[in-house]
């Protein structure tokens, strides 16, 4: 081993201890941010994804996919260690994406029936991950259900290999600062999910109209 590799290895070694440093500090305040809520929503995933766009800015040079998996990763952890769990119901293959977006932090729980799967919200499961391909069932869905909404769609950049799906909780998003507005639209027995930027003055046109959620603009 050469003294060159040798002086390379100290400097990534001193490097991640104080990556960890931090990270411990981060969890730290993140206690102290429970406090602070007083009961008010845990899950932030506007705050998440103007987090993420910031990061991604602030280091252009590194895979925007990396930066958001580990920050997905804290994000999920800060959570659980906020509200002491997080249950996520998902169907088969939406399964990857969610592990992906909630990380270790949260239990997973494969529900194979898309209305079942919405159901399971608050009782069974604190969030469902549905892949965005089934938005016809999922608007069909949420006209009826008034208790849910959509508060993510995910990945808010692309990653490889994960499924762009959207995440439904009970309750509506918090601002990103660019957002996307979702309505559930119904027309006879043909129902989709229309998307209108916020900053935008679209008029939604159907038999049966109503918002579903506001999401952070993904790219």
């Amino acid at each position: 081993m050469t003294d060159k590799l040798t002086e390379l290895r100290h400097a990534l070694d001193s490097l991640d201890d104080k990556i960890i440093g931090l990270l411990e500090k981060r969890f730290e305040i993140s206690a102290l941010v429970a406090a602070a809520k007083d009961g008010s929503a845990t899950v932030r995933p506007g705050r998440e994804a103007a987090i993420i766009r910031r990061l991604q800015r602030a280091a252009p040079n590194l895979d925007p996919a990396l930066i958001s998996g580990i920050w997905r990763n804290i994000f999920s952890a800060s959570v659980v260690q906020q509200r002491g769990s997080l249950r996520i119901a998902t169907l088969d293959e939406s399964l990857v994406t969610a592990h992906w977006h909630f990380a270790n932090g949260a239990t997973f729980e494969v529900i194979d029936n898309l209305d079942w799967l919405l159901d399971s919200v608050p009782v069974r499961a604190d969030y469902t991950v549905v892949p965005c391909a089934a938005a016809a069932e999922i608007a069909r869905n949420l006209l009826i259900n008034r208790e849910l909404m959509i508060v993510a769609r995910t990945p808010l950049t692309d990653a490889p290999n994960i499924c762009p799906c959207f995440v439904i909780g009970s309750h509506e998003a918090d601002d990103s600062g660019h957002d996307i507005s979702l309505y559930a639209v119904g027309d006879d027995d043909c129902h989709s999910i229309v998307e209108v930027a916020r900053d935008t003055n679209v008029e939604v046109k159907g038999d049966k109209i109503k918002f579903i959620g506001k999401v952070a603009a993904w790219s």
